[in-house]
This record gives structure tokens, sequence and C-alpha cells, in this order.
């Protein structure tokens, strides 16, 4: 018999849709995934229908994949001074 020990949130699976607000603070915990390509459609199907005021999050284990707003994609600011890629021409 192979026992596996539940991860942070209490529960057996590898991925997790959670709601946080604003702050950060967990509000429900929606489900639990094992497959990575069902949480990912889950996750897409979920953004239309949760709160403008929360955050919908797909992790996996405590890494977090994704956010439902404004961090998706990281993105570094860029410095005025920075140098320039150039151009051909």
């Amino acid at each position: 018999m192979i026992f596996r020990k539940p991860n942070f949130q209490g529960d057996y699976f590898v991925h997790a849709i959670d709601i946080v607000d604003k702050r950060g603070k967990l509000v429900d915990h929606i489900g639990g995934i094992n497959n990575v390509v069902v949480a990912n459609v889950a996750f897409e199907e979920l953004r239309h229908y949760h709160s403008k005021n929360d955050v919908l999050i797909l992790r996996d284990g405590a890494r977090v994949m994704r956010r439902s707003r404004g961090f998706d994609i990281p993105s570094l600011p860029i410095s005025p001074s920075a140098p320039t890629r150039p151009t051909a021409g």
C-alpha cells in the first residue's frame, strides 16, 4: 500500500485552484486536479465566473503557476538607460 502525504492545503492533488483576495489571503479552495492539462482548462473556464475583487490562482503544490489577473506573464521594468538592440537595415 502506498501512503501519500497531504500537501500544505490538506488535500492529495498535485494542482489546486484557489481564490484569494487582493492581499493574498485564501478565500476559498475550489478544487484539486492531478493532470496539468485539465488543471489549465479548468482554470481558464473558472476565470470568467469569479468576482472581480478576488484573484483566482492555479498552484502546483506551493508554487503558483498562474493568476487570473496581473501576474500570468512576469514582466521586467525597462530602464530608460537600458541599451537597445540594433536593428538591421
